[in-house]
């Protein structure tokens, strides 16, 4: 049965003794009036998730929103502020790389048609959030990485972004997605330490 919402996050055994840096790459796939993104990260975090879309932004605008809430979702989860090591962010967005870096040298510029009031509760959306969070944190960068082009962690961000979708459609039960993720993620950080990240 398709669901309208649905997260998970997930640990797997990296492996190999701990890096100076995490490396975590993010992705995002829009579809109808839905998005999906995840994660991916060195230390063998990650996750998954869909929900529905705010149905005003269009085209490439969208595109790149779902991409940078990619990176708020993996940040939120490798890198609390209290983290020791840096974390360096895997993109294949252009565009999203171009706003973290405008963010990082203090401009506010948001995706047109963003809207930047508070959410329900009160809650900061999540760009501004994470515009503020990448200003503060000088130990978060982000890179741009060629799509498609075999990189482990960025081809398995890539699987279980396309993964959220189909379970969202209900080709996939949530219980199977847990499943392929955690096989996914496995062999992707193998791949990883085999070709380095």
């Amino acid at each position: 049965m398709a669901r309208e919402s649905w997260t998970m996050h997930g640990e797997v055994n990296p492996g190999g003794a701990a890096t100076r840096r995490i490396i975590v790459a993010t992705d995002a796939a829009v579809a109808d009036r839905h998005m999906a993104m995840a994660y991916v990260a060195s230390d063998g975090r990650y996750g998954l998730s869909f929900h529905p879309y705010q149905g005003h932004i269009s085209g490439t605008h969208r595109t790149d929103v779902a991409e940078l809430r990619a990176i708020m979702f993996a940040l939120e989860r490798v890198f609390d502020g209290r983290e020791s090591r840096p974390v360096r962010v895997l993109t294949d967005s252009r565009n999203a790389l171009a706003y973290v870096t405008d963010w990082k040298a203090g401009e506010d510029r948001m995706p047109p048609g963003y809207d930047i009031g508070l959410r329900s509760r009160g809650l900061q959306p999540t760009l501004i959030a994470l515009s503020r969070k990448v200003l503060r944190h000088q130990m978060i960068t982000v890179r741009l990485v060629r799509g498609h082009a075999g990189h482990p962690l960025n081809e398995t961000a890539d699987s279980l972004a396309k993964l959220g979708l189909r379970t969202l459609r209900g080709w996939c039960g949530t219980t199977e997605a847990r499943s392929l993720a955690h096989q996914w993620v496995t062999r992707g950080l193998l791949d990883c330490m085999e070709k380095g990240p």
